[in-house]
Parts: structure tokens; C-alpha cells; sequence
């Protein structure tokens, strides 16, 4: 799933590259009046690293906080005319009452800024590539309505992400994409779909040399295999992953991807 710090990455920091949000320190930073009054463009800076900062923290407080620190960005980017920074702020906003749980404003964002991605994805105003924007857009109301339980509207705003990533050859999302429609048809009892799914997802992890892609994937295949019962293909999948990420060095994976070999095994 795409939360607000990976929304941020995607977008923020192209937006602003001396971006950063290294410590507590930025939130009490002031801003000399006369400098904020006559250059903007470093209020924003200040705002969005204060935003950064809070959205990282994941606490309802704190991505409140962040709400209102984008929201204050909003007009001094329309003041700089910045239309593609007000689209990925506006889409910020949205996963952060996604992150909430509060559905329907992420929405209203969301929807807000997909309308604006049409007329800005263009090569002047672009710095991203053209529709990397729209299809994030997509992807995080596909992620709204899937935790609405209507898997419908979802994998309709997946699939539409996926046919731009797939267009403009942004492999890593494309994989990310897959995972999550694999995901929704497992559930669904839906095995051997969301197999396919999961297997695409796989395939272009290993070609691109995704590594924590192919790993995840594995893992996914293994819980697929498990929810069908067949334990002897989750445990072959399970220790494909553990190996992907003992290898990575990422010790909370290896260790969730532990208790599914466990599981597989009869160990609980």
C-alpha cells in the first residue's frame, strides 16, 4: 500500500529538492515575517518539511497536524502558480485522512486532485513522468474504496493505474499494483486469479532485479498457497522470501515471513 510518507516521496520532493525532514527541530524553526511575506516559495519549503516531519510520525495527532500544515501550502502555492505542487499536496491530504480512517474527505481530495492531473500532466509543467501523478492518484482511491470493503470501484482505479504504469515502464509500481490486486482476489477466495496476478508481479520483480518486490511477492504466494492448504507450496514460498530478505538484512520481514513458515509447519 502507498501511505502519505511514500505520497511525500513521490511528489514533495520533486516539488522542493532541498527538501528534507531530518529531526523534531524543523516544527519549531520560525520563519522571519518579511521573508515569508516576500519570498513564499520558502514558506512552503518550511511548511512541507514540517508536514514531512508529522505525516512520518503516523499518529492521528500528528497527521491532523500535517493536514493543516499542507493546507496552509495550498494558497501560497496557488500564489506561486504551481499547479502540479498543489496536485500532489491535495493527494497528500487524501492518504492522510486515508491513513485516518476518515473515507470520505480522502476522497473528496483525492477526486480533487486526480480532475487537475489531466491538464498538468504535460511536458511544461511535468516533473514527473507524464501520468506517474494520475496513476499514484488512482492507486491511493483504489486503496480508499478496498478499505470501504467495495473491491469493485478498487480494482477498477488499480487496473487504471496499472495500464499508465505499464505505459510509461515504471516497473517498480507495476509490481506494487499487482501485489495489491493479487491481494484482493485471494481474499475473495479467488485463488488461482490472484496467483496470476502475484506471478506477474514476480516475474518483473526478478527481471528488474527488484529485490524486496520479489521477496514480498514470495511471501504473498506463500499466504495464497497456505489459504488454499496446500502447506508444502507456502513453505516452499516462504523460505524463498526468507532467504530474499535475510539477504536485504531486514530483520522485521524475516521475521513475519518466520511465523507464516511456522504456521506452514504446524508451529504456532
Amino acid at each position: 500500500m502507498m501511505n502519505l510518507t511514500q505520497v511525500l516521496a513521490m511528489g514533495l520532493m520533486v516539488v522542493l529538492p532541498g527538501l528534507s525532514a531530518s529531526g523534531a527541530e524543523i516544527l519549531s524553526i520560525p520563519l522571519p515575517m518579511q521573508v515569508a511575506q516576500e519570498n513564499p516559495e520558502e514558506k512552503v519549503n518550511q511548511l512541507l518539511q514540517q508536514a514531512i516531519f508529522l505525516g512520518k510520525q503516523g499518529t492521528s495527532e500528528a497527521l491532523r497536524e500535517a493536514i493543516a500544515k499542507f493546507e496552509e501550502v495550498i494558497p501560497l502555492l496557488e500564489q506561486m502558480e504551481d499547479s502540479f505542487a498543489i496536485a500532489v499536496t491535495i493527494t497528500a491530504i487524501g492518504v492522510a485522512y486515508w491513513e485516518l480512517g476518515e473515507n470520505q474527505p480522502a476522497l473528496d481530495y483525492l477526486n480533487k486532485a486526480l480532475s487537475m492531473w489531466d491538464v498538468i500532466d504535460s511536458p511544461q509543467e511535468q516533473r514527473l513522468p507524464p501520468g506517474f501523478g494520475k496513476a499514484n492518484t488512482l492507486y491511493s482511491i483504489g486503496q480508499v474504496y478496498l478499505s470501504m470493503g467495495e473491491t469493485t470501484p478498487a480494482l477498477d482505479y488499480y487496473q487504471q493505474a496499472l495500464s499508465i504504469f505499464e505505459d510509461i515502464g515504471e516497473p517498480y509500481r507495476k509490481v506494487n499494483i499487482l501485489q495489491q490486486i493479487g491481494g484482493v482476489y485471494v481474499d475473495q477466495g479467488e485463488i488461482p486469479r490472484g496467483l496470476e496476478y502475484y506471478q506477474q508481479a514476480l516475474s518483473i520483480s526478478q527481471s528488474v532485479g527488484y529485490l524486496s518486490g520479489e521477496a514480498q511477492t514470495l511471501n504473498n504466494i506463500g499466504l495464497a498457497y497456505l489459504a488454499s492448504g496446500d502447506r508444502q507450496q507456502a513453505l516452499d514460498y516462504f523460505n524463498q522470501a526468507l532467504s530474499r530478505w535475510q539477504a536485504m538484512g531486514d530483520r522485521q520481514r524475516e521475521a513475519e515471513t518466520q511465523e507464516n513458515i511456522d504456521k506452514s509447519t504446524g508451529i504456532e
